[in-house]
């Protein structure tokens, strides 16, 4: 996404006072910025029979402005609404980010720092792939150098159906493929978070607790489910450029059909590797692992609340798999004198997929139900990027998924090579 330019004038879309503790208050800051996006797609087999290609633009207008209270305390506003045009719906208007942000250093004491925000925002764990989506509601955080304590607690039921990633059920799927659905799936959510900063050594500890609860008037044969997500994470550096991240989440959940009660207990699991050497031509080296528990003797099927799609091609959610990722970056002409060249970076990716529990068919094309293999398969990827100007962006990427079929792979014979391809263009002003 390319960066919007800033301006110092009274933009057209946030309001230029406010009134605070009985006086009003003129900005004195005020920012803002548009962003045209386009990407187009293609996906084909082996064969190259019935390619599907996708296209779409979008169209985003985004302001701020910031206000002082007292002191080092201040408020500010954030807007950013868009459009967006794709070859199966002609037109989408929404809401991206509409929020009223204050901070307020000094609070609790010299060294603490007060944050909230009300309005529609980003949540999002530790690791990412439970929750990572808008909403609407209340966060706050308590920050002091030595721990930091946060809250939210957010509605999901206001969100647009074709923008919403909030699916859980096959209730929630199926009306995110309704037309005549205008608003998402109806949840709240709930987040308290705990972390210690630089703990030992520069390393970073946090405890997490989020609760999801289903709203939904659940109709004959449809599901509904409630559920709760315990998390620690660790991270922080091992030696000089050379990071690491682990996470574990456990996930009790209780989901009722039909007036029948169903409880389970879910694990997800992920470490992650990043090593940055900026004398190569800042090679970033990556090494990722991730696995999500499927139905078994002990745990049962951990589920998301955000969709977390694991591929790239391959489409499965992030449930009953473990997946591995090495990946590497480089920018090849970094000490070029042409200012364009220098700033081409090149990364290729390959991540393989095993199902946890061979008890559960994996929800995609070809699968062969008699199959007790494990491997699902490989997806390898490059990636270019290219900022052409400083105010235009570009990607190119393309892949392919290679699945495993045999004694050792979950697929007939009839799952041929996916190949993907895709443009994307980004331009601000």
């Amino acid at each position: 996404m390319a960066r919007g330019i800033r301006r110092n004038i009274l933009p057209f879309m946030i309001l230029a006072v406010l009134p605070v503790t009985g006086g009003v208050l003129a900005a004195q800051e005020a920012t803002w910025g548009g962003t045209v996006d386009s990407s187009g797609s293609l996906e084909t087999t082996d064969d190259f029979d019935d390619p599907t290609w996708e296209t779409s633009v979008s169209t985003a207008l985004w302001g701020r402005a910031l206000f002082p209270v007292r002191q080092d305390a201040e408020i500010a506003v954030t807007g950013q609404v868009s459009y967006t045009w794709s070859d199966d719906r002609p037109y989408l208007v929404d809401v991206d980010a509409f929020h009223l942000a204050g901070r307020y250093p000094g609070l609790f004491g010299a060294s603490s720092v007060v944050r909230a925000t009300a309005g529609r925002f980003l949540i999002s764990d530790v690791s990412s792939f439970i929750v990572n989506d808008r909403v609407d509601g209340l966060e706050a955080e308590l920050a002091f150098p030595a721990v930091r304590i946060g809250l939210s607690a957010a509605y999901t039921g206001l969100l647009l159906n074709p923008v919403s990633r909030i699916v859980m059920t096959d209730a929630d799927l199926a009306d995110a493929g309704d037309g005549d659905e205008f608003f998402g799936a109806r949840r709240l959510i709930g987040k308290a978070e705990l972390s210690l900063p630089e703990l030992f050594a520069r390393q970073t500890a946090t405890v997490s607790a989020i609760g999801q609860w289903d709203l939904r008037d659940a109709e004959q044969d449809e599901e509904t489910i409630d559920s709760g997500y315990l998390g620690l994470a660790f991270d922080g550096p091992i030696v000089p450029g050379l990071f690491y991240e682990l996470t574990s989440s456990l996930s009790p959940w209780t989901a009722r059909l039909n007036n029948e009660t169903e409880q389970g207990l879910g694990l997800l699991l992920s470490t992650r590797l990043r090593y940055f050497r900026p004398d190569w031509l800042s090679s970033q080296f990556g090494l990722l692992g991730v696995m999500a528990s499927g139905a078994g003797p002990v745990l049962d099927p951990f589920v998301t609340i955000t969709r977390a799609d694991v591929g790239i091609i391959l489409d499965l959610s992030l449930q009953n798999i473990a997946f591995g990722e090495v990946s590497y970056s480089i920018v090849p002409f970094q000490t070029a004198r042409n200012r364009v060249l220098r700033d081409l970076q090149v990364g290729v990716s390959s991540r393989t997929f095993f199902r946890v529990s061979t008890d559960e068919v994996p929800d995609t094309s070809a699968v062969d139900p008699l199959s007790d293999g494990q491997l699902i398969g490989t997806e390898a990827m490059l990636d270019l990027g290219w900022r052409v100007l400083s105010d235009l962006g570009m990607s190119l990427s393309g892949g392919v998924f290679m699945p495993a079929t045999g004694s050792f792979g979950v697929f007939s014979d009839e799952r041929p090579l996916t190949f993907t391809a895709q443009l994307q263009l980004s331009t601000s002003f």
